[in-house]
């Protein structure tokens, strides 16, 4: 891919050099990629990205630990919440069974 690109840059220039770039005089095949040489401002833009994806990642991790935190202790809150309405439950259905009582007693004096 990149020889192709070469080789047509340089066809669209002015350069008669077009035949060193046939495919007939090249060592190796057009699927093997050579690794591109990058200056070194450009290996330390790469890091620097790298650098804030990784602290970004560091920092959704975090925060992914945090919802699980908060989700377990919802879970375990709505148990106790659950705990308390059947207690609360009871409650009620033993007060209206004191006011039914009561009430039958209030009945039995009355008459």
């Amino acid at each position: 891919m990149n020889r192709k690109r070469a080789k047509d840059a340089i066809s669209s220039s002015d350069s008669d050099d077009s035949s060193q770039w046939s495919s007939s005089s090249s060592d190796e095949p057009d699927t093997v990629a050579r690794p591109r040489r990058v200056s070194g401002d450009t290996q330390f833009l790469w890091g620097e990205r790298r650098r804030k994806l990784r602290a970004k990642k560091e920092e959704l991790d975090s925060e992914q630990e945090k919802i699980i935190a908060a989700k377990a202790r919802l879970a375990h809150n709505t148990n106790k919440l659950r705990k308390v309405k059947a207690a609360l439950f009871k409650l009620a259905t033993a007060c209206e069974q004191l006011m039914n009582s009561v009430q039958n007693i209030v009945e039995e004096n009355d008459t």
